[in-house]
């Protein structure tokens, strides 16, 4: 579940309501989905800038840092900005449910 703030928000140009910013990081919503998405420039000629996105419900899973820290973005991604837009995904959601073994 995600527990978004009661408030107005910024709309970006491809009609994403901006929930949280940081630098290039982001935190976006639609009529049906919430995504941390950040802008990344590759050292690939292929994929030079783009987007990287991934759905908020998985901000706890415990392998992001090192995930992020394996990418060669450059400018504008931000190691900090992309920390400070995980945490507030966390604090967005709740935690998963703890599995039950059957």
């Amino acid at each position: 579940m995600v527990m978004l703030p009661r408030r107005d928000y910024e709309v970006d140009n491809e009609g994403w309501r901006i929930i949280f910013q940081r630098g290039a990081w982001a935190i976006k919503a639609c009529s049906h989905d919430v995504y941390v998405t950040g802008a990344i420039r590759s050292g690939n000629p292929k994929n030079a800038s783009g987007e990287y996105n991934f759905n908020i419900l998985r901000a706890h899973e415990g392998d992001w840092p090192h995930h992020i820290s394996q990418k060669t973005w450059g400018a504008p991604h931000s190691w900090d900005d992309f920390m400070a837009c995980l945490d507030m995904a966390k604090r967005l959601t709740n935690p998963p449910e703890p599995k039950v073994k059957q």
